[in-house]
């Protein structure tokens, strides 16, 4: 699993046999994964309407950047693609994490 985060130029270090990579450009709102069949866009907030949002809006911008596609265009695929997980709810803090599978857009 590949991880990616707009914030930083950073290799990173994760548990078991993950290897992931932190970059600058472009810009996302939150931190995104790569796994072997699919884009995993992640959301977390104390609010899980918020956390939901973040996930959303982040698989959005990546739908957008990586299929070339219009703001409207992707929300429109993603509300028959993308499926939404709930990732943690620890320490007060919600998770929600987006999934858009290889090929479920044509």
């Amino acid at each position: 699993m590949v991880l990616s985060h707009a914030s930083a130029n950073s290799k990173l270090r994760l548990p078991g046999e993950c290897q992931g990579e932190t970059n600058s450009a472009p810009h996302l709102r939150m931190p995104i994964a790569r796994t072997e069949n699919a884009w995993v866009a992640f959301g977390f907030d104390e609010s899980l309407d918020v956390a939901t949002s973040l996930a959303v809006e982040t698989m959005l911008d990546l739908m957008e950047r990586n299929l070339g596609m219009t703001r409207k265009r992707a929300l429109a695929l993603a509300s028959v693609v993308v499926d939404l997980h709930v990732t943690q709810v620890v320490n007060q803090v919600k998770g929600v994490h987006a999934v858009l599978r290889d090929g479920s857009i044509r």
